[in-house]
């Protein structure tokens, strides 16, 4: 993620969706190891609560939509750090 300003680098106009889609990959494969479980298995759970599949997420606003999630699923130490950027 660009951390210039605070908007998510998945934001930028600019960006393909498979760059996009790369993104969101990233950062499921992060919530995963954090979570301590298998891509694989983070993955079905996605599927089973939100009926989205990470690595299919379909269109550009599915795909946001499920990085949204993500962002909010976020651990409390990557909050921090970003509030860190803000008023540092």
């Amino acid at each position: 993620m660009n951390t210039a300003h605070s908007l998510p680098e998945i934001y930028n106009p600019q960006l393909t969706y498979q760059q996009q889609h790369d993104l969101l990959l990233q950062v499921g494969r992060a919530m995963s190891e954090y979570r301590g479980m298998t891509f694989e298995d983070f993955r079905q759970e996605l599927i089973q609560r939100l009926n989205v599949d990470i690595e299919e997420p379909g269109d550009t606003s599915r795909m946001l939509l499920l990085y949204e999630y993500l962002f909010e699923q976020k651990p409390a130490v990557c909050s921090a750090a970003v509030e860190n950027r803000r008023s540092g």
